[in-house]
């Protein structure tokens, strides 16, 4: 299994730069078709006396002045893309949606790659009114999340696995195989397991660790304890600790209309690591 169609969203920021490189590199490593997508704002070169433009004229040279912003950004963006591409002699493509094009055009442009890739905080990359895990959840397509502190441009030697049995969890791992399969090292955490002794049996992390092994993963199960600390910042520490470079992880939440609601440790992992994270839902 590999990924065959992947996505990045970028930007003009140095940070979607970071992101694009590590979006090239993956593309290379599966073979793997890229598709860059920049979702263009709609005031790009906002200025504060824009709001005071009165009478068709002004507000027609406001306009006009944000399109031009606009395509001269597409232009930038898209040369730093094709620049990537070509050095890395990858299959690729670049697309622009205004950010006015809404939702669909989005959801449209994610739903047939088998992993997308965004940033942690904006700029992310997605339109001004989403964050990541809007897309995941509108989506269902696997996101690897990449902070902007991030600085290296390979991920996925040292793996951490968020398990806890769910079925979020077991997702999260089939659609990271790609990585687990090739990765040096592979590390299960599994938080307080005795909290959920019905889901894990007797052997906590003992069964996925055996399915991952098959898979040719080199994998280590490892049981914590929280001891009253958050889960997160368990999983948090010991992935620090082993140097790891990629979290897997499933997402738990639903949604209602557009108000997302994250479980409190996806959220909360979600916000303050330092490394990679790709998640499932």
């Amino acid at each position: 299994m590999a990924y065959k169609d992947i996505v990045v969203f970028v930007d003009p920021s140095p940070e979607s730069m970071h992101r694009l490189r590590i979006a090239v590199d993956l593309a290379r490593r599966c073979s793997a078709h890229l598709i860059g997508v920049y979702v263009v704002s709609g005031n790009i070169d906002d200025r504060p006396s824009d709001g005071f433009a009165r009478g068709e004229l002004a507000v027609c040279a406001v306009l006009e002045r944000h399109r031009l912003a606009g395509e001269r950004s597409v232009v930038q963006v898209g040369r730093q893309f094709a620049d990537l591409v070509k050095n890395d002699e990858i299959q690729a493509e670049f697309r622009q949606v205004w950010n006015a094009e809404g939702d669909r055009s989005i959801l449209v442009n994610s739903l047939y790659a088998d992993l997308a890739v965004v940033g942690q905080r904006a700029p992310h990359g997605l339109p001004q009114n989403w964050l990541p895990k809007h897309l995941l959840l509108a989506s269902g397509v696997p996101m690897l999340v990449v902070p902007n502190c991030w600085t290296s441009d390979t991920i996925g030697k040292r793996i951490a696995i968020a398990w806890n049995a769910s079925k979020e969890a077991r997702r999260a791992i089939a659609d990271a195989l790609p990585f687990l399969s090739t990765a040096q090292a592979v590390k299960i955490f599994v938080v307080d397991a005795a909290r959920h002794s019905d889901r894990h049996g007797e052997e906590p992390g003992a069964n996925i660790a055996l399915h991952l092994a098959r898979h040719g993963a080199v994998v280590e199960v490892e049981r914590l304890e929280s001891v009253g600390a958050p889960t997160a910042d368990v999983i948090l520490s010991a992935t620090k600790r082993d140097n790891a470079d990629l979290i897997v992880m499933g997402a738990h939440g639903h949604s209602r209309s557009r108000q997302l609601l994250f479980g409190s440790v996806t959220q909360a992992i979600l916000e303050n690591t330092a490394i990679p994270v790709l998640l499932s839902h």
